[in-house]
This record gives C-alpha cells, sequence and structure tokens, in this order.
C-alpha cells in the first residue's frame, strides 16, 4: 500500500506531544506518589483508577494517532481516523474533496487553514475522513493525490502508472 503523502500528520503533531506529556505525568504521579490538597491520601482506590485510566488512554491515543492516514493501492483504499477505519474497493470513489474541518476538536474554519478530506463516491455519497485534519495546501495535494488514484484506476491503469505520472 502507498500512503498518501502528509496524511494525518498534522493530527500526529498534535496528539503526540499531549500523549507523552500525559503518559509521562501519569506515570510520574503513580510512581513517586504525588500528593493532592492537604490531608488527601494520594493512594486512594479513586486516584489510583483515574492515573490508570489517564496513562491507559494517553497511551492509546499516542499508538492509534500512528496509523491514521490514508493509504492506496490497486485493490482499494484504506483510511484511518481515531474510531473507524474505512475500507473502500478501488472502483467505489469518483473523487476527493477538501472540506472545512469538522470533528472531534472542533467544527469551524477557526483559522482559516484547517481542513478534512472528503471522499465521493460513484453512488454519490460523501465519506468524511476527519483522521486527515490538515492545512489547506497539503488537504488540496492530498485529494489530487486521491483523485487521480480513482481517475487512473478508473481508466484500468495501474496505481504504480498513477504514481509515475509527473505533476
Amino acid at each position: 500500500m502507498m500512503w498518501v503523502k502528509g496524511s494525518g500528520n498534522l493530527v500526529r503533531a498534535l496528539t503526540l506531544p499531549f500523549a507523552v506529556v500525559a503518559s509521562l505525568s501519569s506515570i510520574g504521579y503513580l510512581a513517586n506518589g504525588v500528593t493532592q490538597p492537604t490531608g488527601a491520601d494520594p493512594w486512594s482506590s479513586t486516584s489510583i483508577v483515574i492515573a490508570v485510566m489517564f496513562l491507559v488512554a494517553s497511551i492509546a491515543a499516542g499508538v492509534r494517532v500512528v496509523f491514521l492516514g490514508v493509504w492506496l493501492d490497486d485493490s482499494g483504499l484504506v483510511a484511518r481516523s481515531w474510531f473507524r477505519t474505512t475500507r473502500l474497493d478501488r472502483f467505489e470513489v469518483a473523487r476527493c474533496l477538501t472540506e472545512v474541518y469538522s470533528g472531534l476538536l472542533w467544527s469551524d474554519d477557526l483559522l482559516g487553514w484547517n481542513r478534512m478530506l472528503v471522499l465521493v463516491l460513484k453512488n454519490g455519497r460523501e465519506i468524511a475522513l476527519r483522521g486527515t485534519l490538515t492545512w489547506s495546501k497539503s488537504a488540496s495535494r492530498q485529494a489530487e493525490v486521491i483523485t487521480e488514484w480513482a481517475k487512473a484506476l478508473t481508466s484500468d491503469h495501474s496505481l504504480t502508472e498513477a504514481a509515475k505520472k509527473p505533476k
């Protein structure tokens, strides 16, 4: 499978530092028994459960974010986001567009740069790929690559021929 260059990069850049800091904080709390407000027991079962849940969630986010993005090959497309993996047959995809990001983090064009990819299927249905949050320019390039891939495969060319096409 060929990774669509840049897909998932912004999400990784936003998530990995948080996941590392949150994991280290949880580990530090559990290892050192950091005290809470005066008189509170840092080793109460509630504190330990919360710290362990925070640690597990941080590690899970850090691992999952590595796999976010879009992959293409001659048989189809695989798009991974936070909670969903979308697999589509090579002949289902008509084209790819970009759209203002709307998802887990926010749902507005806050700074005028946040975009995500949207697949338009041949049956007219649209699938938003929220795990592809990225900058406008990068989203446009990624959408172009996916659209070219879909057109090339529709014309019965292979993925390698689509990838070799000069830009």
